[in-house]
């Protein structure tokens, strides 16, 4: 049986063999519950304390399937970004 964090790594898998767009323009919207899954799955990329924040000069385009996946695993959709 799978645990939950490789069912999601499956996911974001799948979605990122369908999509080769460029990552931009990443934030994170009101409502962050700081569960903590962004920062699990991309450290170099996301810090939570009271609420997730994007580290101050992260390698966006080194991390962009970590970010992807962080984005789906989200559990109130808050990981958004722009493609190009």
């Amino acid at each position: 049986m799978r645990t939950k964090s490789e069912s999601i790594r499956i996911l974001c898998t799948n979605h990122k063999k369908q999509n080769n767009m460029a990552l931009k323009n990443l934030r994170i919207e009101e409502g962050c519950t700081a569960c903590g899954l962004c920062e699990d799955i991309a450290p170099d990329v996301f810090k939570v304390e009271d609420e997730a924040i994007i580290l101050e000069g992260a390698d966006i385009a080194a991390n962009e399937e970590d970010i992807r996946e962080a984005a789906d695993a989200c559990p109130v959709e808050v990981i958004v970004f722009d493609e190009d």
